[in-house]
């Protein structure tokens, strides 16, 4: 790994050869740079970090693919980042997993000095993963083509920054699609999530616990499946972590804390985790998950993902695949996208469609969950951002030799 907390653009120019309008991938570089959020260092063991896993599982495998091998990625994240595979441009430190408005409003300067690092920086494309950098670049303009994949909602103040004609943005579903439309923002492109399927191993035997994993948080409709699993009589493990958010808190001390029987903490004590299986207790509550995570989606019976919101995709649904294990999840957002109703989970309306699907979860193939996991892999995700990758600097390249104008650029994209 390599580390610069303050390259110079020297250092970083790397040239590109183009030929009869089409980039060549042999020979010579060309870089794109991964702009990570703020909220924490990056590392080997980064914990919850969904965003981070997207943005660097992108930067990994684009330079595996065949045609892009001297395709250079470079990550643009905060101070005190480890990464072994990937060279960092280090900027300032990180502002902690959750920044309430008026700390994020004190600490505007911090996400200034750290897209700033940009301008010194000479990438073929930026690809950008916070909300704040649409803002930013009003103020600082570059003719960089920018991909902007949306991962969380835009605030109403963001919306006048996000539509320009250097900016490409990535929804993450059809469904993700459809809501950003509603807010104004014209999305160019639907690319999937993905996860490396492959390192997951696949588990045929079940135990008797069903799983509902993700933060505690209104949304994510943790509540309903403690009682769905109640009515269906079967053992309810709910994992996450509870952020500080004041509606968190109140959601998590009101309608999940009541009802939990046993609290355990699988990376402080991994030998909790076969305490849990054999547990007669009904409702357990996982904090820090260690690398019990997947084992744990692995041998539940089945997933319950009843959210309650316009889910922008919905990783855990593919992690849960990956190992084998079914998905009950309710028919919203992105749902429809993602699972195939009685192939690989049930798509169900309400607590009591939900309940007695846990009952018929066994008739699901572990093996049908794990091939069709495939079709949201890592790769296939990085495919896809490296053909628009390739497009925008084709069409880039086409712009320059003929000269076109912003007013022409203008409703060209979709590119593909």
């Amino acid at each position: 790994m390599t580390v610069r907390s303050h390259p110079t653009h020297q250092e970083l120019i790397l040239s590109r050869e183009y030929q009869t309008g089409k980039l060549q991938r042999h020979g010579k570089n060309f870089v794109f740079l991964e702009v990570l959020p703020l909220n924490i260092a990056v590392g080997i063991k980064r914990g919850y970090s969904p965003i981070e896993d997207i943005a660097l599982g992108v930067a990994e495998t684009i330079p595996r693919l065949k045609g892009f091998e001297n395709v250079i990625p470079l990550v643009l994240c905060a101070q005190g980042s480890y990464l072994d595979k990937l060279e960092t441009i280090q900027t300032v430190p990180p502002m902690g997993k959750w920044v309430n408005p008026e700390e994020r409003a004190q600490n505007k300067d911090r996400y200034e000095k750290h897209f700033s690092m940009i301008n010194h920086i000479n990438a073929d494309i930026i690809h950008n993963h916070t909300t704040e950098f649409p803002h930013y670049f009003l103020s600082h303009p570059t003719t960089v083509p920018i991909v902007n994949t949306i991962h969380v909602d835009y605030k109403t103040e963001q919306l006048q920054a996000v539509n320009h004609e250097h900016i490409i943005h990535v929804a993450l579903s059809e469904a993700h699609r459809k809501e950003l439309q509603k807010q104004g923002v014209e999305v160019s492109e639907v690319i999937y999530n993905g996860i490396d399927v492959d390192s997951i191993d696949c588990v045929e035997k079940k135990e008797n616990y069903v799983l509902s994993m993700g933060r505690m948080t209104p949304g994510k409709g943790h509540a309903d499946a403690i009682l769905a699993a109640r009515a269906a009589g079967y053992k309810i493990v709910v994992a996450g972590i509870v952020q500080d958010k004041p509606e968190d808190i109140k959601y998590f001390n009101e309608q999940i804390k009541p009802h939990i029987e046993l609290e355990l903490d699988f990376e402080k004590n991994p030998q909790d985790f076969e305490a849990m299986v054999s547990s007669d207790k009904k409702v357990i509550f996982g904090t820090r998950l260690g690398n019990k995570k997947y084992e744990l989606f692995g041998r539940a019976k089945a997933f319950l993902f009843p959210i309650l919101w316009p889910e922008p995709f919905g990783l855990t649904m593919v992690e849960a695949l990956a190992t084998g294990t079914p998905v009950i999840a309710y028919n919203r957002a992105s749902v429809p996208e993602i699972i195939k109703d009685r192939e690989v989970g049930y798509i169900v309306n309400n607590v009591d469609e939900l309940a007695t699907s846990i009952r018929y979860a066994g008739k699901i193939s572990p093996h049908a969950c794990r091939t069709h996991a495939h079709q949201f892999s890592t790769e296939l995700m990085a495919g896809n951002y490296a053909k628009l990758f390739s497009q925008l600097l084709e069409d880039r390249l086409h712009d320059e030799v003929h000269r076109v104008t912003p007013e022409q650029r203008r409703g060209r994209f979709p590119p593909f």
